[in-house]
């Protein structure tokens, strides 16, 4: 179906503010009708990204449908807040007031080498809101960790991928709805399970796979902190991947204290607060971005989780972590169990749906490899 909308900016959005949650002359908007232009459902992704730097305005347009779906040219429908200091932030004005099913899946996480059956799969997630025209939905869409280097060469432990967020703005309590994404993919003989993400409703992260080759409840928390909040790594012993973010918080940064080039910082995921997750690192970057890598050098492309905050992966190391994903709570290890733990995956991210969504279900999960993606569906 033609998805035509009233091309009338003189008069729709007229000052409307991308910061704000609903566009501001409703009143002018509703001379045309009852519907800022016509829709019944959209698919946000990542145009194809991977690794932790989100798409451009200019790739995702490039990148969707802008012919067929022609509100995606009008900037008071579809926009990103990339000028705000926002990157991959995309912003969708709500255009009739009705109910809306959100359908949602994280990134997975990236691939070491030789264990695609060990990599971790992003949750899908769904439920349904109320919205009224002209409230500005923000979208993160999450990504798959970048896939490490060539078989063989230095590319044993990745980054954990990025969870998919819908929220109103940066600043909100609590988001929307929330799909977690799956931890990275560790090397190691000794286990095939995967550090998934959470396959409930509850927030809590998913499970990490132990060096023992099994699979440990709940994930982890940054010690004294609640659900919402960055993922652990026990980093009072070396070898530690980067945790995966939370809504409220970053997960917890490591080292590669390998023998090649070492020590290297790697980062946890980083959450909506933009705030660095190691402190040993002072780069600039934007919310939600995921971790940078360790093991042939800091920030090495490699290993790095995806956006959507997922963890930064050890690397080279044989005795290292990858990373954990990104979502409501980022994905880690448990706070005091593991005293040593090496050739591990840190777990998913965990899924959230707030209070005000309806029909709430947690669907299942992606394939090892799999983007993530944000659709929205009108009634």
């Amino acid at each position: 179906m033609a998805f035509n909308y009233f091309n009338n900016s003189s008069v729709v959005g007229k000052g409307a503010s991308n910061s704000s949650r609903r566009i501001d002359d409703l009143d002018a908007a509703r001379q045309f009708g009852s519907t800022l232009f016509s829709f019944s459902s959209f698919t946000f992704t990542s145009a194809n990204k991977t690794g932790r730097t989100p798409p451009t305005k200019s790739e995702l347009l490039q990148h969707y449908d802008n012919s067929t779906y022609n509100w995606l040219n009008d900037t008071t429908f579809f926009n990103t807040d990339e000028d705000n200091g926002a990157a991959g932030v995309q912003m969708f004005t709500v255009p009739v007031t009705t109910s809306y099913t959100i359908t949602m899946r994280g990134g997975s996480g990236g691939f070491p080498y030789d264990a695609s059956t060990r990599v971790g799969r992003a949750a899908t997630v769904q439920a349904t809101f109320d919205f009224t025209k002209g409230d500005v939905l923000r979208i993160v869409v999450g990504q798959v960790a970048r896939p490490t280097t060539a078989a063989g060469t230095n590319s044993y432990n990745s980054g954990g991928g990025g969870g998919s967020y819908v929220f109103y703005t940066l600043s909100d309590n609590e988001p929307l709805i929330v799909a977690g994404g799956g931890g990275g993919g560790s090397w190691s003989g000794t286990s095939s399970l995967r550090p998934d993400a959470a396959g409930d409703l509850t927030g809590n992260p998913g499970y990490y796979v132990t060096n023992e080759g099994t699979l440990r409840a709940g994930g982890a928390l940054v010690p004294n902190q609640s659900l919402g909040y960055g993922g652990y790594n026990n980093n009072s012993v070396g070898h530690k991947a980067g945790g995966g973010a939370g809504w409220k918080g970053n997960g917890l940064g490591g080292n590669s204290l390998c023998s090649v080039n070492s020590p290297y910082h790697v980062q946890g995921g980083w959450y909506k607060g933009k705030t660095l997750s190691t402190a040993s690192n002072t780069s600039n970057g934007s919310p939600f971005m995921g971790g940078s890598g360790g093991a042939q050098g800091a920030g090495n492309a490699a290993y790095e989780g995806g956006f959507g905050g997922g963890g930064g992966g050890t690397g080279r190391c044989g005795s290292c972590q990858a990373g954990g994903g990104g979502g409501y709570t980022g994905g880690g290890i448990s706070t005091s169990t593991d005293t040593s733990p090496t050739k591990e995956s840190l777990a998913g991210g965990g899924n959230y749906v707030n209070s005000s969504g309806s029909s709430t279900s947690f669907v299942g999960y992606g394939n090892a490899g799999d983007q993530g993606y944000v659709t929205i569906a009108s009634a």
